[in-house]
């Protein structure tokens, strides 16, 4: 045994356990029944050889000046304390009171480890073990127990003493910082600080420790593991009484995730915080929800702070497996705070095992029976039956208020709050709402009433949006255009549109020949003094359009839908709820404005006081300056189109996009490769797949694309707020579950029609032949989907009932793009066909020319640009004699002939270029159990975590005889740049690999004395 005169830091786990419990007494105490005879003689030399292999049972604590906490010397002697005979006892009921005595005791209570041999009246020898929690947590407890029941002596693969300094090494490394922001995003907010109706509120921080404890007998069944089985019951209980769906608890964890970790001696338990909303999901979706959010902290544990507040409500799963049935004592490692109250659940012999443990000054026993007892009923409920959500009311129809109404709110609420950011340039509330005075008052001026429509042709700025806001507040209906659109399609929308005004930024010229409409500039507005009084305020009926939008048009023409206030508010509030984002969290989106896809993100954060960030237009499309741009100014929610993110990730550094919270995807559906890249990139980052067509307002459903990727799809999830989600068959019958059908949408999102349509709105717009939640004769929108519901309830959208096609997010009517080829010269038949699907989706244009000779391709793509935006016109020209037709005249599509595009390919892999990348290759499929590598992959995206590192690491000193600082190594995580510093460094080698213990002792002694030294200048400039 090796003795220093060398303190090492506490781990951060012992550092809170002390500062925690002021003087570090609590301990962990268990009793272990043994298959096999043990003497008293045999337990004390097994428990010697013990403490010779085991550090952390000779560590003795001691106060050093300049240090606020103690230290760890590692003594030759053992502190260790052995029963010499057995204690024994001729009835059974004495047992626990034998026990206490020997718990009590100054000789237990003063070692590292106390032991016991237990000879009951009847049952078997068992053994009695306890330690303080900084020496030993419940999984080291039960890992000692094996050692010392077992004749073999126990080897210790590490020391906890490394493992303290690995923790450190962890969070003082450059890559804590994305599992810290993990960490950030659980504020102390409802679901944080949720309590239970009946807690007492005790006035003084003291904790009066209870503990109660349950058996229901049966309920252990289904496709649940029991751990999560429990979790979901006990989340349940405490969300409806609690009244919250959205509902945090503290995650009592072994730690134990790595294999490296498995057998370590020491306090390596942990108390997270989980979050988890499963409010209004099916029992499925609840457990797939909880599974992911289970993972996810448990991912990220590593990185938690131990001083950070904890959510008062506790959950701890309890194996039996590999403990030898242990009896549980004393704290256990479960420190409780005041006014906690912790379930730890487990399985014995079949049967639920719940242990209340709380703080008695808070909650009475009675309190606990009624816990219990809604537990067990919760257990005994047939697993996962039906569709039947978990918990929630569904959403009660609100008071309907107009879109501007909203945004006033937010105006009076929070003015001074951020509420749109341009790159440096942050306009709060005030300062918005100033600007939205400022050309309201410009559009009454110019004679705009009630019921009018306006044409916003304007780029992607905060002027934009101001003139969104003034439109609302004047009760007129917005237009937006696209300025960079084609001059014929825009002439052909506002011919239809018949805009009072046409706003836009500069462009006087282009608009001079407009007859019979006013032009407002917004570059030119007259000054408005800050004194100045505001118009009166224009009634605006919540039934009143609040925008037109324009989507692609069947038979050549653009339609306009018209989206009232109303169904404006009920999206915004519906989204906020189901994304449920911090009141300060920033939104932003890269599609155009002229489309509602992006409106998720822009009245997601102005009519609810969030701040919108605005993507410039120039950047959205260079994938190098939107990561530059989103990496100086992040935001916490993106709304972005599937295709676009997955072209943007393939760029290096392309994950500087993401946001820092919630990614939301929509406008078309999202590729499993690229879910499957999120999943690998951020996992820590929640995905939510957002379905909605225009006619619907923005969006109806979303799901949580968390866990394992759907093999049927992704699903496009539960309905939001009021809305209701129809499969019917061609009778407008209700499908079966399974069966396939087309999607129809009802309920307060739906718009009022198109303008000036009233044919195609009688055909797209249907009576609603089930009943609903709302007045008689409600609509319903026939959306072209084709869709059906699993057994689970999950909703699978299968394709389009007609030929419409997504590309690159933007809704195409191929007959539109051939209505357009029809009429320009020397083409005599066209017919537009969608290629491949999804992401990929492009047009194919089938060509027959009016004569012998055909128009040129790049004359004809030249004509089809100046009156149809870039996503329509098709990526393919392919020339025929004539069209293939069927039996009754009709173009035979399947008879088409392919056409084809050049397709892009992916990154090669690299391979070692020197004999240094070659070995350090060798160690990296050795290490990561692969069989290639390039030398620019990242270590941790082929599988790496730190722990390995921590592994690679001592290969790579071990190999080139030179050691690499930690820090470096979580920066130098590719073969090519781990080669670059071993070639780069001239020290004198330290040896191939054949170190000995008095040089890992010394390399450990001046790494504690560094450590220590820094934590003094901390403690001296503090």
């Amino acid at each position: 045994m090796l003795e220093t005169d060398v303190g090492y830091r506490l781990s951060p786990l012992q550092r809170h356990e002390w500062q925690g419990r002021g003087t570090g007494t609590g301990y962990s105490a268990a009793v272990f029944a043994l298959d096999a005879p043990l003497t008293p003689d045999a337990l004390a030399a097994r428990l010697q050889r013990l403490a010779a292999e085991l550090e952390i049972l000779r560590v003795e604590l001691v106060q050093v000046d300049g240090l606020r906490e103690p230290v760890q010397y590692v003594r030759e002697t053992a502190r260790c304390h052995v029963v010499a005979g057995r204690l024994a006892t001729e009835a059974e009921a004495d047992v626990d009171t034998l026990v206490d005595a020997w718990l009590d005791c100054s000789a237990s209570r003063q070692a590292n480890l106390a032991v016991a041999l237990l000879d009951a009246a009847t049952g078997p020898l068992h053994l009695l073990l306890r330690a303080p929690t900084w020496i030993a947590d419940d999984a080291a407890l039960a890992l000692l127990a094996q050692a010392l029941a077992a004749s073999e002596p126990f080897v210790a693969d590490t020391q906890y003493i490394d493992i303290a300094e690995w923790m450190h090494d962890v969070l003082e490394s450059p890559v804590a910082e994305a599992g810290r922001a993990f960490w950030s995003s659980l504020n102390a907010d409802a679901a944080h600080a949720a309590r239970l109706p009946f807690a007492r509120h005790a006035a003084s921080s003291s904790v009066t420790p209870a503990r109660r404890n349950y058996r229901v007998e049966s309920g252990v069944t289904g496709p649940v593991e029991p751990e999560l089985q429990a979790l979901l019951a006990w989340h349940g209980v405490l969300s409806r009484w609690c009244g919250v769906g959205a509902l945090d608890l503290t995650l009592f964890d072994h730690g134990r995730r790595f294999d490296e970790l498995a057998t370590v001696i020491g306090p390596v338990a942990r108390a997270i915080p989980l979050r988890c909303d499963t409010c209004g999901l099916t029992a499925a979706d609840s457990a797939a929800r909880m599974a992911d959010a289970l993972a996810q902290a448990r991912r990220h544990q590593e990185y938690f702070d131990p001083a950070l507040p904890l959510p008062v409500h506790g959950y701890q799963w309890r194996t039996s497996g590999g403990n030898g049935g242990a009896r549980w004592r004393g704290d256990s490692g479960l420190a409780i705070m005041p006014g906690q109250l912790v379930l730890r659940a487990g399985i014995d012999a079949g049967a639920w095992m719940l242990e209340f443990v709380f703080d008695a000054r808070c909650f009475s026993a009675a309190d606990i029976d009624v816990l219990a007892e809604q537990m067990r009923s919760a257990l005994l409920q047939a697993p996962l039956a039906g569709y039947t959500p978990l918990c929630g009311p569904a959403v009660t129809p609100a008071r309907p208020v107009s879109a501007d109404a909203l945004f006033d709110a937010c105006v009076a609420g929070f003015p001074h709050a951020p509420a749109v950011r341009s790159g440096q340039t942050v306009l709060d509330y005030a300062a918005l709402d100033h600007q939205v005075g400022r050309i309201a008052d410009a559009l009454l001026d110019l004679g705009v009433r009630h019921g009018d429509r306006i044409a916003l042709v304007l780029p992607r700025d905060a002027a934009c949006i101001a003139a969104m806001l003034a439109a609302l507040r004047c009760g007129v209906a917005y237009a937006p255009l696209d300025p960079d659109a084609p001059t014929q399609r825009l002439a052909d929308i506002l011919a239809e549109a018949s805009p009072r005004v046409l706003v836009h930024a500069g462009a006087t010229d282009r608009w001079a020949s407009l007859d019979g409409m006013a032009t407002l500039d917004v570059t030119r507005l007259p000054a408005r003094a800050e004194a100045a009084v505001r118009p009166s305020r224009i009634a605006v009926d919540p039934l009143q359009i609040a925008y037109v939008i324009y989507t692609s048009g069947s038979t050549g023409r653009p339609k306009g839908v018209e989206v009232s206030h109303q169904a404006v508010c009920h999206y915004v509030q519906a989204i906020e709820q189901r994304l449920g984002l911090e009141a300060s969290a920033s939104l932003s989106a890269l599609s155009t404005w002229t489309a509602d896809l992006g409106y998720t993100a822009l009245y997601g954060a102005l009519l609810t006081g969030r701040c919108f960030d605005i993507v410039p237009s120039d950047t959205v499309l260079d994938p190098a300056r939107l990561s530059l741009h989103l990496a100086q100014y992040p935001v916490d929610c993106l709304k972005i189109v599937p295709s676009h993110l997955a072209a943007l990730l393939e760029v290096p550094g392309g994950e500087a996009v993401l946001p820092r919270q919630c990614l939301v995807l929509g406008g078309e559906a999202a590729a499993p490769a690229l879910l499957a890249r999120l999943r690998e990139r951020r996992p820590d980052l929640r995905v939510v797949n957002h379905y909605g067509p225009t006619e619907t307002t923005i969006g109806v459903a979303t799901h949580e694309a968390h866990g394992a990727p759907h093999h049927a799809g992704l699903p496009i999830g539960r309905a939001l707020g009021r809305l209701r989600l129809h499969v019917l068959d061609a009778q407008l019958q209700p499908c079966p579950v399974g069966v396939i059908g087309e999607l129809y949408i009802a309920g307060a999102g739906v718009a009022q029609g198109y303008l000036s349509r009233p044919d195609l709105t009688a055909e797209r717009f249907l009576p609603e032949p089930v009943s609903g939640e709302d007045a008689p004769g409600t609509r319903m929108y026939r959306s072209g989907d084709r869709a059906r519901y699993w057994p689970n309830g999950a909703l699978q959208l299968l394709g389009r009932a007609d030929d419409q096609v997504k590309i690159r997010g933007h809704r195409v009517e191929p007959g539109e793009v051939a209505a357009v080829l029809g009429r320009l010269p020397g083409v005599g038949a066209a017919v537009v066909v969608a290629q491949e699907a999804g992401a990929d989706a492009w047009l194919a244009a089938y060509l027959v020319p009016t004569g012998a000779v055909r128009p040129g391709d790049a004359a004809l793509l030249a004509q089809l640009h100046t009156c149809l935006p870039a996503h329509m016109v098709p990526s393919a020209l392919v020339w025929m004699q004539q069209l293939p037709v069927t039996a009754n005249g009709k173009v035979d599509r399947r008879a088409l002939p392919p056409a084809s595009r050049q397709r892009g390919s992916g990154r090669a892999v690299v391979a070692p270029r020197t004999s240094r990348e070659h070995d350090i290759a060798a160690i990296w499929t050795a290490l990561l159990g692969v069989d290639e590598v390039s030398v620019e992959d990242n270590f941790f995206d082929c599988g790496g975590h730190s722990l390995l590192l921590v592994q690679l690491k001592a290969r790579l000193d071990a190999a080139f005889g030179r050691e690499m600082p930690i820090v470096t190594l979580f920066q130098a995580t590719t073969i090519a740049a781990q080669a670059r510093f071993y070639d780069a460094s001239s020290a004198p080698a330290t040896g191939q690999g054949a170190s000995t213990a008095e040089h890992d002792m010394a390399r450990r002694a001046e790494k504690a004395r560094a450590a220590l030294q820094r934590q003094r200048e901390v403690r001296t400039d503090g």
